[in-house]
């Protein structure tokens, strides 16, 4: 009986191995049909998916591409280009339309040096303009200080008139009613010195009349210069009488001081404002290639959804970085414009265009990305001797010993000597009678104020006298308060005066490490950088030829998006550092090479 199970003939092989190649082929046609539309032709190679999708990215660019391939893409790169350039504008409306202000195409440049933006602000900074005034007005402190020294002329024009009429009441009055009048006049000079001498010297003349038969002048004219001295020997002696003058003194150089702050602080301002503006403007172009990058996958995405080599929902991670990118886009286009008007508003842009909105300011500046050594302890000594604040406190500070030096000079006994003179002179209508007083008229002398006034030179009519005055305060209690709260600020601004000089010195190693911190990261950073970039390229790559993921190209995409920025920020506070530094320091204006005039004098820069 024969076998029911036997094995095939030799003969049927063949027929089993060409229907074997038929069925493993099925899915690849199939798939040929899906991703064409159409069944592969003979002799043609089927088109991988990364070569399609580079192909329909291609569209626009010039890319060089084989017949063959333009003849394999046929009419559907028209519906792939079509879905490319319709999201494209999507995104395009969707950024852009977020500036309602006049289009960054309708703006002139303005470009703009780091030095000119300083400039500009030292001109036109209104900060500066108010801060300016306040050395003039203290300028003006120390001619008022000098008010217990002015010299005083008062005149008398009269100093007196006067006429009267009295009875007598004896022989000898020289009549029964006597009348008498008289004008009299003068000047006055005084002054008080700085070493507390105090001195004073008046002109006196007068005229008087009168009907007195005993009278030997008739009128009577009369001149007179008399004088007084005094000069204080123990209270009040010496230099201590210019410590008004020179506290105010101290105080004027404290507001040169303060407003050389200020000028330092409007510079580190414009100095951040422009470094920030740089920042912002080249984070916006890294943004927005970003952006580039992001929307060129998403287009990868949709091409692969449409050949049927990726699931619709796999585009999900591709739209979401679009849209991500797309509100740091606007985030960095709001925050261009931001830096835009800071900068502008410290510059007083106002005053140097009309439009200031009609002009985007353009850095011009290439910021330092290395840093010569700085000798620390060289920086120190620099900061306490140029900083605006150790010199303002170090005035007060010798404010505080000036006031203390009067203060004790007050508690001290008040020993004066005093000095007078007078010189006098007489003239008029001398009568000479006969056998004297009360005798016949026998002669009539004219003389004029001349006469009276040379005598005064003369001197032959002098008086003087000298003499001193000794005064004691038993307890002196107010002299002795003034000067405890005097010795009590002296020593406060003393211990105020050495903890600043501390904190400086350690803000300004603090600020030297910073700087030196700084120099390291942007090397850092700048490495950073280039490998995120290099990673990225690779990725790309490896995607182009299926061996990564959507989710791995996004992700090295957003690194490099990160590196780029850190290393931008890196640079830009290096710069703000150093500018930092240089504030700490005080010496942010030779930095720059301004110059300070005194106020009074004509101003400067």
């Amino acid at each position: 009986m024969p076998s029911r199970f036997s094995l095939p003939s030799f003969s049927r092989i063949p027929t089993l191995l060409a229907l074997a190649v038929l069925v493993a082929a099925l899915p690849a046609a199939a798939f040929a049909v899906s991703a064409s539309g159409r069944p592969a032709t003979d002799g043609a190679a089927a088109t991988p998916t990364a070569a399609l999708v580079n192909a329909a990215l291609a569209v626009g660019q010039n890319v060089p591409q084989s017949s063959q391939t333009k003849a394999r893409q046929g009419s559907d790169e028209v519906s792939l280009r079509a879905a490319v350039a319709r999201d494209s504008e999507v995104i395009k409306d969707l950024v852009y339309s977020a500036d309602n202000r006049m289009p960054a195409s309708q703006r002139q440049p303005y470009e703009l040096s780091l030095l000119d933006a300083v400039e500009l602000a030292l001109r036109n900074n209104l900060s500066v303009q108010v801060a300016r005034y306040g050395p003039q007005s203290s300028f003006e402190g120390i001619n008022s200080a000098r008010a217990p020294f002015d010299t005083n002329l008062s005149f008398d024009l009269p100093s007196n008139f006067s006429r009267g009429t009295s009875p007598t009441t004896n022989q000898t009055a020289g009549g029964d009613i006597i009348t008498q009048q008289g004008l009299s006049g003068g000047f006055t000079w005084s002054e008080n010195l700085e070493w507390g001498t105090n001195y004073s010297v008046t002109w006196g003349s007068g005229r008087t009349s009168t009907n007195n038969e005993f009278s030997t002048f008739n009128p009577s004219l009369r001149s007179n210069l008399s004088g007084r001295i005094t000069q204080p020997l123990l209270q009040g002696f010496g230099d201590v009488n210019r410590t008004g003058i020179r506290v105010a003194m101290n105080s004027y150089d404290g507001s040169l001081e303060a407003f050389r702050g200020q000028v330092q602080n409007t510079i580190a301002l414009v100095v951040g404002n422009y470094w920030d503006l740089r920042a912002q403007a080249e984070g916006l172009a890294v943004t927005e290639e970003a952006l580039r990058l992001a929307e060129q996958q998403f287009a990868r995405n949709q091409i692969q959804v449409e050949i049927g080599t990726l699931a619709p929902i796999e585009t999900v991670q591709a739209e979401t970085s679009v849209a991500t990118n797309q509100l740091q886009l606007i985030q960095a286009q709001n925050a261009l414009e931001n830096a835009q008007d800071a900068l502008k508003e410290a510059i007083n842009f106002d005053v140097v265009v009309d439009d200031p909105f009609a002009y985007d300011i353009v850095p011009t500046e290439e910021p330092e990305q290395t840093v010569p050594p700085i000798d620390v302890e060289e920086a120190v000594r620099v900061a306490l001797d140029n900083d605006p604040g150790i010199a303002q406190q170090r005035l007060r500070l010798r404010s505080a010993e000036l006031s203390l030096a009067q203060a004790k000079n007050r508690l001290l006994p008040d020993l004066s000597v005093t000095g007078t003179f007078n010189l006098a002179g007489r003239g008029g209508t001398r009568i000479i009678r006969q056998g004297g007083i009360g005798g016949e008229e026998v002669e009539i002398i004219e003389t004029g104020f001349g006469t009276a006034i040379s005598q005064v030179f003369s001197g032959d009519f002098n008086t003087w006298s000298i003499g001193a005055s000794l005064t004691f305060p038993l307890h002196n209690y107010s002299a002795k308060a003034n000067a405890a709260q005097s010795q009590i600020t002296q020593q406060r601004e003393m211990t105020t005066f050495e903890q600043n000089q501390q904190a400086i010195s350690y803000d300004v190693r603090q600020q030297v490490r910073n700087v030196e911190n700084l120099v390291q990261q942007v090397q850092t950073s700048t490495l950073r950088r280039t490998l995120a970039e290099r990673q990225l390229r690779a990725e790309e790559r490896k995607f182009e030829v299926g061996t990564s993921t959507n989710f791995q190209v996004l992700t090295f995409q957003n690194d490099f998006r990160n590196a780029q920025l850190s290393e931008l920020q890196a640079i830009i506070n290096l710069q703000r550092q150093i500018a930092q530094l240089e504030l700490t320091k005080g010496t942010l204006l030779q930095y720059f090479g301004v110059q300070i005039g005194d106020a009074g004098t004509g101003g400067g820069r």
